[in-house]
């Protein structure tokens, strides 16, 4: 409305010099000065809303930008949508003590876990801990967790990591669990590793 504004004085102007060109009438000065100080007026609040739509559009833009980012960022964690990824169950490893299972991937609450099924095939206690993990090809950082397997029974081991997983629905995991059996009954050196590389966990 106020372009259409600024159009019509403009449009005012230019016929009121060219009467002046053609007939040799004068424009009253003060009308004169009226329609440029209106032009003026109306030029300047035309400006200052163009700049407002500008700073709106830049901050739309911005916005745009973030919820992309966001959606992204929920893609990389597998779309899971809070809900915890397709069970799987994969053979890690197997030997006279323990059998290990990768049975996938969980949220207890907002901590993502790698989730394995383990048979302790032994008469003493035994605990799991890990020093690394990475899922396809991707190093999760620090390892926590520390679950133990009651004698001839088995139960879920868990491990947390300091980086995000790349997926709930890993293609590959790699890494290594500690077996260990503090009460020193099975073993002199009271713990050995189980390592497993870009082990394939898809079914």
């Amino acid at each position: 409305m106020k372009r259409k504004g600024i159009s019509l004085v403009s449009a005012v102007l230019c016929v009121s010099l060219a009467g002046c060109g053609t007939s040799g009438a004068r424009v009253p000065q003060e009308e004169y000065d009226a329609l440029q100080s209106q032009y003026e007026s109306l030029q300047a609040e035309y400006d200052d809303l163009q700049n407002d739509y500008n700073s709106v559009a830049s901050e739309l833009d911005a916005a745009n930008e973030q919820i992309e980012a966001l959606l992204s960022t929920a893609d990389k964690a597998g779309g899971s949508g809070g809900e915890d990824a397709a069970p799987v169950d994969v053979l890690v490893h197997e030997d006279d003590y323990v059998e290990i299972r990768f049975i996938g991937c969980e949220l207890d609450d907002d901590d993502q876990e790698l989730v394995f099924m383990v048979s302790n095939k032994t008469d003493s206690e035994l605990t799991f801990q890990s020093g690394t993990m990475a899922i396809d090809g991707w190093s999760l950082g620090y390892v926590s967790g520390s679950d133990s397997i009651a004698a001839q029974s088995k139960g879920k081991v868990r491990f947390e990591t300091k980086e995000d997983f790349p997926t709930m629905s890993p293609e590959t995991i790699s890494g290594t669990i500690s077996v260990i059996d503090f009460g020193k009954t099975l073993w002199d050196s009271m713990s050995y590793d189980v390592a497993f590389s870009e082990l394939d966990v898809t079914q």
